[in-house]
């Protein structure tokens, strides 16, 4: 099996075609061998995944889930692009914020007893 092929892929032809897996040479068969434990390990965390969110009495996997689903489909949803919006207005604001502090009206100068207190050990 060349490093490049799809091992799902690679046990649909072997199902295509009938070919008994143990009929592969021990290189692609170690490697078909790893991803069918790899796909049987998925699946089973999948399915531990999907039966731990509908027994959740506490409510708390229950909103972590609703969370990530935002967070994981962003096109989708509306909870999503509310928080795109508050994000980018975040952003916006720190931006206006920064840009507005250099301004020199905006500005406030040290007292002597600040600037003593700041400049203490470094002149």
């Amino acid at each position: 099996m060349p490093p490049t092929t799809c091992p799902n892929a690679f046990k649909r032809e072997l199902d295509f075609w009938r070919i008994s897996y143990t009929d592969l040479e021990e290189c692609c068969l170690y490697k078909y061998l790893q991803f069918m434990d790899d796909l049987d390990k998925k699946s089973k965390f999948l399915q531990q995944q999907a039966k731990l969110e509908l027994t959740d009495d506490n409510g708390k996997r229950r909103v972590r889930s609703q969370i990530w689903r935002i967070i994981d489909n962003r096109e989708k949803s509306i909870g999503a692009k509310i928080l795109l919006i508050v994000g980018i207005s975040f952003v916006l604001a720190s931006a206006i914020t920064m840009s507005i502090n250099t301004l020199p009206q905006h500005r406030r100068f040290l007292t002597p007893c600040e600037m003593q207190k700041f400049y203490k050990g470094r002149l």
